[in-house]
């Protein structure tokens, strides 16, 4: 099922909001939780370039593959306008959230020092060894 209602460009985005979706923002899950839009991200995403000026993600990353990842991650800058603060929050590889089944990336600040090696402008900060923050 996939539902993509019209929208008022620019928005803010929730990827992978679940039940429990940010106020204010746009709704966006594979799964119907009652949000929004109902979509694989894997899939890209459902957006004009530059529609997107706000972007929050938390537990969603990793949800997903590594060999899904360059692609989402490219699909997220397509459709961001330049400036736009990105968050994604997942749990730190040394905790036991990490290792739940249905996780399938480990995040600590080396991979994520990898993802934005070649990105000047993003930075990302860690949460102590609870979680990640970029």
């Amino acid at each position: 099922m996939r539902r993509i209602p019209h929208f008022n460009f620019p928005i803010k985005i929730d990827l992978g909001c679940g039940k429990n979706k940010i106020d204010g923002h746009v709704g966006v899950d594979r799964d119907d939780f009652g949000q929004e839009v109902v979509w694989d991200a894997t899939q890209g995403l459902p957006f004009p370039n530059d529609s997107v000026d706000g972007f929050h993600s938390s537990h969603f990353f990793e949800h997903i593959r590594w060999e899904d990842l360059a692609y989402l991650l490219s699909e997220i800058v397509r459709v961001c306008k330049g400036g736009t603060r990105i968050t994604i929050v997942v749990p730190h590889a040394e905790t036991k959230e990490a290792f739940y089944l249905c996780h399938y990336s480990r995040w600590n600040e080396q991979v994520v020092d990898g993802i934005v090696a070649d990105s000047p402008n993003l930075e990302f900060e860690t949460s102590g060894r609870r979680g990640i923050n970029f």
